[in-house]
């Protein structure tokens, strides 16, 4: 995906998150750095990215560069208090994603479900927001099949449904019943010793009423 949209020269390295081997990582990526000030990492992974990171030898070209996290990689408290990940993370200029539903034009009904859960899982996330929505969305299109219906029968009428209004508000799928709208917010740590902290630097917008745009802070 990243090589379709990306014109430079992209090297990948997989990992089994399971079996995570941190260091063999790190060594595998050092000989794929480019000229410097032409290369970056993009790291698609979840809280794992700390022990990617904490694995960087103080000496290391991988210091030198940008490091970029997905999805789920920005916000985290978790990952700031990793004391070592927050003291590479500002030197690599670290910056996180994270799904929100606050967009332009907010919905009322995340907030409120936040408050109606116990007070230590507030406030929802996002996530948490978008399991339950996709859980509606199977139950409706089960309930139109009926109980004797097959895996292939719901597959291919969730295929087929191309919106869907959930307590996130409405958004629109594509033939693999994947969003194709959301409100995205990048994060970066900025800070010293044990005051680090998650600061916003940007938003991309690409809902109903806003296409494609990015603006930075």
């Amino acid at each position: 995906a990243i090589k379709s949209v990306f014109k430079g020269n992209v090297d990948f390295i997989s990992y089994d998150v399971n079996k995570l081997d941190a260091k063999s990582l790190i060594e595998k990526a050092v000989p794929m750095i480019g000229k410097k000030g032409k290369s970056a990492v993009l790291v698609i992974s979840f809280e794992e990215v700390a022990e990617i990171i904490n694995a960087i030898p103080g000496n290391s070209p991988l210091l030198d560069i940008q490091w970029f996290g997905c999805e789920g990689t920005g916000n985290v408290n978790r990952l700031i208090a990793d004391r070592e990940f927050t003291d590479k993370a500002t030197r690599i200029r670290f910056i996180g994603a994270s799904f929100s539903h606050s967009g332009r034009y907010k919905t009322s009904l995340p907030y409120a479900l936040s408050a109606s859960i116990n007070a230590g899982f507030r406030p929802l996330s996002g996530y948490g927001i978008n399991i339950y929505d996709a859980f509606s969305l199977l139950t409706e299109a089960l309930s139109g099949l009926g109980p004797s219906a097959s895996g292939a029968d719901l597959w291919n009428l969730l295929k087929r449904i191309n919106y869907f209004g959930g307590i996130g508000g409405p958004f629109e799928l594509d033939g693999n019943s994947d969003r194709t709208t959301g409100f995205f917010r990048f994060y970066s740590i900025f800070g010293k010793e044990n005051k680090y902290q998650w600061n916003l630097i940007a938003d991309y917008e690409n809902t109903f009423s806003v296409r494609g745009v990015l603006t930075t802070y």
